[in-house]
């Protein structure tokens, strides 16, 4: 038996009860010496707050999900796959921003593989603009066929820096990245996936992302935590972000140019690397969270004793074991190994983001 079906509208908006000057997170200012890039001109630096993001006080009437509407089309799934043979029973209907999910219960002994071979036939049959099939939905027992809606809701991004889900400490890069089919936040941790591919078609929303990930970025951390190298050979996506003190170098146009600005990075991370093994660490947040050393205490000065007669015979033995070649001059040092031991180690590293647009070319 299958429970009966529920009409769930993931659309609703969620309450704003947050202070319009409030932000979501408070900085402590970190002493300049113990950085490892240059932080001089904006030592007042001070994160945005809520109020730059707008926010209607009383937002406009989201429409309600049309029921009979919504069982019309779950009703034409139904029959469609019936018509092919594959007989399945109607599960719950979810109405999100974007997307309406329907789910089936495929009858028992039915392979899931055949509903997503009649995605082409579902397609015709819903009249869809586009559709996707979860077959199964993760940690249900129902397969997902998921439709475009005809009127899209849109989701502004104050109400998802303002969910909890954002300032968690679980995320050490948040990204607020938009909403999921039932409605709830979806966040992003970047520090968790350091290599982010962004692809769509022409007017499918890439910029729209990109900006939210970079205004994500920049209501967490100040130039002194997190820098950005900008890539923008259209130079129309990225201009806005050429006053951001968070950012390396300007933001590079000239594809020449991209070479030198990746290889610094480059040169940075071996530079890190080498100083987590000096410190005895694995990452970049161990580095981060390692034990700071105690100041030393002022050292006492002891009188230097006597110095004793070398022995006759030890200084013969020594000189013949030179002659002989058994010892040699102390090995030199590499030059890496000289400026590492040289090198101040800093308190704390920035992350650094690197953002390229227009990657192909």
């Amino acid at each position: 038996e299958t429970p009966k079906p529920q009409i769930i509208d993931g659309n609703q908006r969620k309450a704003a009860n947050v202070n319009v000057g409030n932000k979501p997170f408070e900085k402590k200012k970190k002493d300049p010496e113990d950085l490892s890039l240059s932080t001089d001109d904006y030592e007042n630096y001070e994160t945005p707050g809520f109020d730059l993001l707008a926010f209607e006080d009383e937002p406009e009437e989201e429409p309600q999900a049309d029921k009979d509407e919504l069982i019309a089309t779950q009703t034409t799934i139904v029959e469609t796959l019936k018509a092919f043979g594959v007989d399945v029973t109607a599960g719950d209907i979810t109405r999100g921003p974007t997307i309406t999910r329907y789910e089936v219960y495929p009858s028992l002994g039915l392979r899931v593989s055949r509903i997503t071979q009649l995605e082409a036939d579902l397609a015709r049959a819903t009249k869809a603009e586009r559709i996707n099939i979860l077959a199964p939905i993760p940690g249900r027992d129902t397969v997902g066929i998921e439709i475009a809606n005809d009127k899209k809701v849109a989701v502004p991004l104050r109400e998802l820096l303002q969910d909890p889900e954002f300032t968690s400490p679980k995320n050490k890069i948040p990204l607020a990245l938009g909403k999921d089919v039932y409605g709830n936040t979806v966040i992003g941790d970047l520090a968790a996936m350091p290599h982010l591919l962004v692809a769509g078609a022409t007017g499918a929303g890439k910029s729209v992302c990109i900006n939210s990930i970079i205004t994500s970025i920049l209501f967490k951390f100040s130039p002194d935590e997190l820098r950005f190298i900008m890539v923008d050979p259209k130079v129309v996506e990225m201009q806005i972000y050429g006053k951001l003190p968070h950012l390396v170098v300007p933001v590079v146009t000239d594809p020449a140019k991209v070479v030198a600005a990746l290889r610094w990075v480059v040169n940075e991370m071996e530079k890190r690397y080498k100083i987590f093994a000096k410190c005895g660490v694995r990452n970049f947040d161990g580095f981060n969270d390692r034990p700071k050393p105690e100041p030393a205490e002022a050292e006492v000065v002891e009188e230097p004793e006597p110095e004793e007669e070398p022995d006759p015979e030890m200084v013969e033995s020594i000189a013949r074991a030179l002659e002989d070649g058994d010892i040699g001059p102390p090995e030199e040092k590499d030059e890496d190994e000289v400026a590492l031991e040289e090198m101040k180690i800093p308190e704390r590293f920035p992350y650094i983001v690197v953002i390229i647009d227009e990657l192909a070319d």
